[in-house]
């Protein structure tokens, strides 16, 4: 499992860690990038979070929803392009002109 990064300190800290848990999710280190991590002999010591991608509600527009976070995970895109992507297919899509429609067939101008 992953180290487990929270802006949570004392008990707090501790209620989010035994909540984790109880659900079957254990970390091998809190607050700390590995669990032998002694910040009093660490002079570079800092608690930024190294991750290749953030999972946050405080992003600048809120938290996209869940089915969002799993494209852009699976797919390797950024929530722009499936944003963009969503909005292409819920475009009102333009008639077909009255001869193709007629002949059953699309033909396209090259």
């Amino acid at each position: 499992m992953p180290p487990f990064v929270s802006v949570r300190e004392g008990e707090l800290l501790d209620e989010a860690v035994e909540w984790c848990r109880q659900r079957g999710v254990e970390f091998y280190a809190v607050n700390k990038e590995y669990p032998e991590e002694d910040e009093t002999r660490n002079e570079h010591y800092s608690r930024k979070l190294k991750a290749d991608l953030f999972i946050d509600d405080r992003n600048i527009g809120g938290l996209p929803d869940w089915g969002t976070i799993y494209k852009m995970i699976h797919e390797r895109k950024s929530l722009e392009q499936v944003l963009i992507e969503e909005l292409r297919a819920d475009a009102p899509q333009k008639p077909r002109p009255w001869w193709q429609r007629l002949m059953g067939k699309s033909y396209h101008q090259t």
